[in-house]
């Protein structure tokens, strides 16, 4: 919130790339591209998003389901949370995502409505989560037998 309700386009584009989440807008039912923050393009380096439908930038993405669920979105207004999403990205081609798909309705004069998406690739989390379970499933029954022999050993 700030004073006067304005700030600079420029000003909200520049801190939007501060953040490490991928955003991106999406804009009416052809869903083009028509904001991508620095990590967003990082899912596709090289490849020009702006103005673009999203199955032109994701081909690969055609018969997924993803374009039904942004525009099912962009038509109800219901946010689709994403949890563990797989989608390959050019750095992790095993790439799991998390995040949420939300509408911005359409402002002042002939905007059309749009989607932002909010994602992080959360990969990584979860391999440390998967691998900390694998280990305390191996490690919990030698935990199991040191307390019964501690216990043996104090009743004696």
């Amino acid at each position: 919130i700030c004073p006067n309700g304005a700030l600079s386009e420029t000003l909200l584009a520049t801190a939007i790339d501060m953040v490490d989440a991928c955003v991106a807008i999406l804009s009416g039912p052809e869903l083009r591209y028509t904001f991508v923050n620095k990590a967003y393009q990082a899912i596709k380096p090289g490849t020009a998003m702006l103005g673009r439908r999203y199955l032109e930038v994701f081909a690969e993405a055609a018969g997924s389901g993803v374009e039904q669920r942004l525009l099912e979105v962009l038509a109800t207004g219901r946010p689709w949370r994403i949890e563990r999403y797989h989608a390959p990205a050019a750095s992790d081609p095993q790439a799991l995502w998390e995040g949420e798909v939300v509408r911005a309705d359409a402002g002042e004069g002939n905007m059309a409505a749009s989607i932002v998406v909010f994602i992080r690739n959360v990969t990584e989390a979860v391999r440390v989560q998967q691998a900390l379970s694998a280990s305390e499933r191996r490690f919990r029954p030698s935990t199991m037998r040191f307390r019964c022999s501690r216990s043996a050993l104090l009743l004696r």
